[in-house]
């Protein structure tokens, strides 16, 4: 493939610099005596910042095509170190594939030309200009190894990033196509001057509000307020920016038609989409993503395995979880010079080698399946286990349970198949306690906080005694738990979400979600979800989260999860928890300005109570205050508004509810405010001594 080349003119790393244009090496200020291909060379490793560069990709770099020998590229970086002299470790060699940069690359240019201290340079020039806040530049899964392979894909879209507007990305789920999407945007960024943003779709999206969260993710003032394409396109308007969205099948079709809308308003925007299918639109230019390439025959020479794009993956990861900083897993992204730094000290074995070709070989070559066998073959190494040994017991067990499945133990996987056997081999590895959190966490559609994981985990727990050092015991299991999921790769972490932002994989959600079904666990997971969400929107209201708005990333989620728990618990007739649901969630709704959609929910809820077969007059009484308040706060239509506080005050009467009757009444003087019709509320006020008193004292003050 044809590498981008470098955009700044001059590249700093320790006492050297390389310039640009023309290519020049020099170090304290003195020329280096360097060839022109070896300059080359060092100018694509640079260029990949840490990530390993094949002999291929560099032979193509330097002789302008790939069919070079690879002695020719090695002739060059000897070159290259003899010139680098002391500092010949520069260039570290990646046995069996080519080599990476090991150093740090600073652009000179941003050195140079930065502002003072106190006049930050603007990192995206015309949203500055505009006073728009930059967009996110991260809303990844936590990279748990360096990018590897797919160079056959990272061509074609570079090249098709010149070009085309909208391009999808296609492929089952767990081949890696946000992965994918991110590394191309890592790569072109330096072409979107105002940001590249990302934004992973939830299931539980309205279809005719998919405006609002691409809105959020490119960080548009009053994102709230775009409800139609055409509104954010004008929010938007020249901004050069690269938009990533991860779409579910329900959503394609809407989605679809959102974009097209926006980028025919749109002069600058690029989107690049990952999904199952295309979309369909007329500007879509769609990317086939398929598994990486895995051996497929049994006989092949040790040095060829490593050629293949999955034994590399696999290999990495396990050499990221034998690092010493393996407890840092799921915790905080890793600079891929220090991933790779951990396979350069101990080559792999040929033994291990040839294991992983098997390994690779029945899973087909898909990146998720890969990754998480890795981890499963991680838990059965210890100081006794070597690595090979470890693969060949993970190899008998996945042959044992094709052979189950299919009848033979070398029937070849499909992606999707291979993904599903690494799960279930992986999950019955965790002890009960972690087996049934992984179930739980199924009920999670999308993208959770950690501490939504831990409250709804926390509910399901055994009871104790109740006392708070038994509920802390409780919470600590729970967070253990969870970090080993996180550890395993059954959970994945959000990069750029700022809180502790998490998410099941695909496949991995499907499985725990299948498993609650099985086990009838589904409604007990649902309620104690919705039970914890309860809790945590009563906190965030008496804290003013909701309404100061700080935490917009965890509000969006948190309306996310609601909207779920309202649907499951209004259609399966648990009435207390979605009142319990509405009536906590008032300034959620508020505050990203959804009262349209409150108002409708709220109506729905009550729609159901009605028709319930038993008689549930206060919970109607709850359920009408809802409505009434918010239709109030909304200036909504005052018939409507006023009938809603009377149908509230007959409600009361009926439960002999005096709070309920005073708010009722205070509601009907708010409806009432011309003179007249204040006298006729006074009256009515008096009728109602008893119960009236505070609202006669307020009403008499306002008279004076």
């Amino acid at each position: 493939m044809t590498l981008l080349r470098l955009t700044r003119p001059v590249v700093v790393f320790g006492r050297y610099r390389l310039s640009q244009d023309p290519l020049r090496l020099t170090a304290d200020g003195a020329p280096v005596a360097v060839g022109a291909r070896a300059l080359a060379l060092l100018s694509a490793l640079v260029e990949a910042d840490g990530r390993p560069v094949s002999f291929a990709e560099l032979a193509n770099r330097i002789w302008g095509r790939p069919d070079v020998e690879i002695n020719s590229v090695r002739v060059q970086v000897s070159a290259l170190r003899r010139a680098l002299g002391e500092d010949r470790d520069l260039i570290a060699t990646m046995a069996g594939f080519g080599y990476r940069f090991a150093g740090t690359a600073k652009s000179l240019e941003a050195q140079s030309n930065a502002p003072a201290a106190s006049e930050p340079a603007p990192a995206y020039p015309l949203s500055a200009a505009l006073g728009i806040p930059n967009p996110s530049t991260t809303c990844v899964p936590l990279r748990r190894t360096p990018f590897i392979g797919r160079y056959a894909e990272l061509s074609e879209l570079l090249g098709l990033m010149s070009t085309a507007r909208a391009i999808t990305l296609v492929g089952a789920s767990g081949l890696g196509k946000t992965r994918l999407a991110h590394e191309v945007a890592r790569r072109v960024a330096t072409h979107f001057p105002d940001g590249v943003a990302a934004v992973a779709l939830s299931p539980q999206s309205p279809l005719e509000s998919l405006v609002r969260p691409l809105a959020l993710a490119l960080r548009i003032e009053r994102a709230h307020d775009c409800s139609t394409p055409e509104q954010l396109a004008a929010a938007i308007g020249a901004r050069r920016v690269l938009l990533i969205v991860d779409c579910g099948a329900r959503l394609r079709a809407s989605l679809g038609e959102v974009l097209a809308r926006l980028l025919s308003a749109t002069p600058a925007l690029q989107v690049i989409v990952t999904a199952t299918e295309p979309l369909w639109t007329n500007q879509e230019q769609v990317v086939a993503v398929g598994p990486l390439s895995a051996p497929h025959h049994r006989d092949f020479r040790i040095e060829e395995a490593l050629a293949f794009d999955a034994c590399r993956l696999l290999l990495t990861r396990l050499a990221v979880l034998r690092d010493t900083h393996r407890h840092e897993l799921g915790q905080r992204a890793r600079p891929d010079s220090e991933m790779f730094a951990a396979l350069e000290p101990d080559p792999c074995a040929p033994e291990a080698i040839s294991m992983a070709a098997l390994v690779t070989r029945r899973l087909g070559g898909a990146p998720l399946a890969l990754e998480l066998a890795a981890s499963a073959i991680a838990r059965r190494m210890d100081d006794r286990v070597p690595l090979e040994a470890a693969m060949l017991a993970f190899a008998s067990k996945l042959d044992e349970r094709t052979a189950r499945r299919t009848g033979r133990a070398d029937t070849a996987l499909s992606p999707e198949a291979a993904i599903a056997m690494v799960v279930e081999l992986l999950h019955d590895e965790l002890d009960d306690e972690t087996q049934a959190q992984l179930r739980w966490l199924g009920i999670f559609g999308g993208e959770f906080t950690r501490d939504a994981a831990i409250g709804m985990l926390v509910q399901t727990a055994p009871p104790g005694d109740g006392s708070s050092a038994d509920v802390a015991r409780t919470r600590a299991r729970c967070e253990a738990h969870l970090d080993d999921l996180l550890g395993a790769g059954l959970v994945e972490r959000i990069e750029g979400k700022g809180a502790a932002v998490l998410r099941l994989p695909g496949p991995v959600r499907l499985f725990a979600s299948d498993a609650l079904a099985q086990r009838n666990e589904l409604g007990r997971a649902a309620a104690a979800h919705a039970r914890s969400l309860v809790a945590r929107l009563a906190t965030d209201l008496q804290f003013g989260i909701c309404v100061a708005g700080d935490d917009r990333g965890g509000i969006e989620l948190e309306l996310d999860e609601l909207r779920a728990a309202l649907k499951w618990s209004v259609f399966n007739d648990r009435f207390e928890i979605a009142i319990a649901l509405i009536e906590a969630s008032a300034s959620l709704w508020r505050v990203l300005s959804l009262a349209t959609e409150y108002v409708r929910m709220i109506r729905i809820v009550l729609t159901r109570v009605s028709a319930s077969a038993s008689l549930r007059t206060r919970e109607e009484m709850r359920l009408w205050k809802a409505l009434a308040n918010e239709l109030l706060l909304t200036q909504g239509p005052r018939q409507e508004t006023t009938a809603a506080w009377r149908k509230l005050y007959e409600l009361a009467s009926a439960c002999s509810d005096d709070v309920y009757r005073r708010h009722a009444l205070a509601g009907l003087i708010e409806c009432l405010p011309e003179t007249w019709e204040m006298s006729r509320t006074a009256g009515a006020l008096v009728s109602f001594e008893g119960i009236a008193q505070p609202c006669l004292k307020d009403w008499r003050h306002v008279e004076a």
